[in-house]
């Protein structure tokens, strides 16, 4: 049976040895429905945004996942709501721990999947909270940017490609530290209905397998703490090179 590696990424140089792998850094973050597997404190059941979601899609607090991956099969959420209704809060994705770095100023894009179950329902798409966290302490540090209501496409009854552009404020994060991305979205005017977000899919853009993602204004270095393994089969053609 082949052994296995450890892979590590150490910031922004990229090297190869036998034994481990040190890697350089994200500009899209691909959300996931799978868990994160960040350990420390992170977020309980609210949102951390200051604007009150008129309705929270079922799981929408569970700490998921989002990296430099794709997904494999598509998921999606739906959630009802009423006339009237102002906002969804419908995921919350956690990034891999990060290095100590200053992020600048800058546009970050949303992008993803929804629908609405009949036109009247006025979704607008797609908005987000992303907030520095820090586990180690389990607090909020600052918000890149707090705009769940900043939606302004409506989706069509079947699965639509939506993105946003947001912009961001500056933050200095410290080795450890954590993005955290919720998604949101706002109504024109709402009427009674359902709407459903979709993400993990395989495919950008797409509308059957849409692989959601926010798009960062700079390369993100990941934590020297972050480790994932791979076989010695991917490494032994690299390493022979």
């Amino acid at each position: 049976m082949p052994g296995v590696y450890r892979r590590r990424y150490y910031g922004p140089r990229r090297h190869i040895e036998r034994g481990r792998w040190l890697a350089g850094s994200f500009s899209k973050f691909y959300v996931h429905d799978a868990a994160t597997t960040v350990t420390g404190t992170l977020p309980g059941a609210g949102s951390q945004s200051a604007t009150t979601p008129a309705e929270t899609a079922s799981g929408a607090s569970t700490n998921r996942s989002m990296d430099g991956n794709a997904g494999a099969s598509e998921v999606s959420v739906t959630t009802t709501v009423l006339a009237l209704d102002a906002t969804i809060w419908h995921r919350r994705f956690v990034s891999p721990t990060l290095a100590t770095q200053d992020v600048k100023v800058g546009n970050w894009t949303i992008f993803g999947a929804a629908s609405e179950s009949i036109g009247t329902v006025n979704a607008q798409f797609i908005g987000g909270v992303l907030y520095q966290w820090r586990p180690s302490t389990g607090s909020r540090i600052a918000y890149v940017f707090d705009s769940p209501t900043i939606g302004a496409t409506a989706p069509g009854t079947s699965e639509t490609a939506v993105s946003t552009a947001i912009s961001g404020s500056a933050v200095s994060l410290v080795d450890g530290d954590v993005l955290i991305l919720e998604v949101w979205n706002d109504f024109s005017t709402a009427g009674a209905g359902t709407v459903t977000y979709y993400y993990d899919g395989t495919t950008e853009a797409s509308t059957s397998s849409n692989a959601g993602y926010i798009l960062t204004p700079q390369r993100i270095v990941l934590s020297t703490a972050v480790v994932t393994e791979i076989p010695d089969l991917v490494l032994q053609p690299i390493l022979a090179a």
